[in-house]
C-alpha cells in the first residue's frame, strides 16, 4: 500500500496499530536494570491516544504487572524508579491515564468508567488473561473501579498509599475510625474530628505545593487558588 493510502486508512479507522507506531525517542530515562525498554500509543475507541511505556521479563504468567499512577492528572515517569530493580523478574506495563500527560483528552471524555475501559482494553492489547495490578495514590480508584467491573481480570493488587475505598473521607466510618483508634486510642470523638478537619482543610495547598515543585502545574494555573484548580 502506499504511504499516502496507508496514512488516509489510519485516518479513516482512528488507530493506529500497535506494531508500526512509535512515539520517537524515551520521553522519559530510566535505570534499564534488564531488557529494553518499548514505548506506544493504545488507541481508545473514542480516539484518546494512550502512551504506554513498557520494560523487563516476565518470568511466569502472573508476572506482568500494569502499574497505575497517581493523580488525578499525574503521570506514569515517577514511579519508575520504585520498579525498575524488579525488571529482571517482572514485566512492567506503565501508562499515562487518559488526561495525563502524555495523554491528552477533552474533559468530556476523562470519565472513570473510560478509565476503567481504557484498563480493559490495555489488558487485551498485551495479551493478558488476568492482570496484576500496582496502583499507588488514587490510581487505586482506578484499581478498585475495574476490580468491581471485571473481578473475573484480576489475579492480584498491590496498594500504595492507597485511598481508602469509600466516597468520601468520614472520620467516623467503621473502616477510618477504627484504623485511626488504633494508632491514637486515647482520641475521643471530638478530638478525632478536629485532626480530620484540619487535615483536610491543609490538603489542597499541600497538593498543590507538591504539584508546582514538580512542575505538573501548567502556567496559566499557577496563580490560582488550589481548590480553584
Amino acid at each position: 500500500m502506499k504511504p499516502a493510502l496507508l496514512l488516509l486508512a489510519v485516518t479513516l479507522c482512528g488507530c493506529v496499530p500497535r506494531s508500526t507506531w512509535s512515539p520517537g525517542p524515551p520521553l522519559v530515562s530510566r535505570p534499564d536494570q534488564s531488557g529494553g525498554a518499548e514505548q506506544w500509543y493504545d488507541w481508545t475507541p473514542d480516539h484518546v491516544r494512550l502512551f504506554v511505556y513498557e520494560f523487563g521479563h516476565a518470568r511466569a504468567p502472573g508476572d506482568t504487572v500494569i502499574v497505575l499512577h497517581g493523580g488525578w492528572g499525574a503521570e506514569h515517569s515517577y514511579l519508575l524508579d520504585a520498579v525498575a530493580p524488579l525488571a529482571g523478574r517482572y514485566r512492567f506495563v506503565l501508562y499515562d491515564q487518559r488526561g495525563s500527560l502524555r495523554s491528552p483528552a477533552p474533559d468530556s471524555v476523562i470519565k472513570l468508567d473510560a478509565m476503567v475501559a481504557d484498563l480493559e482494553q490495555l489488558r487485551r492489547d498485551i495479551g493478558v488473561q488476568r492482570l496484576t495490578i500496582l496502583a499507588h495514590s488514587m490510581g487505586s480508584v482506578l484499581a478498585y473501579a475495574y476490580l468491581a467491573a471485571h473481578p473475573e481480570r484480576v489475579r492480584g493488587l498491590v496498594l500504595m498509599d492507597a485511598v481508602l475505598p469509600a466516597p468520601e473521607p468520614d472520620p467516623q466510618a467503621p473502616f477510618a475510625a477504627g484504623f485511626i483508634r488504633q494508632v491514637w486510642p486515647q482520641a475521643d470523638s471530638a478530638a478525632l474530628a478536629a485532626a480530620t478537619s484540619s487535615f483536610y482543610a491543609g490538603a489542597w495547598a499541600r497538593a498543590a505545593a507538591i504539584q508546582k515543585r514538580e512542575g505538573l502545574v501548567p502556567d496559566s494555573l499557577v496563580n490560582v487558588p488550589p481548590d480553584r484548580y
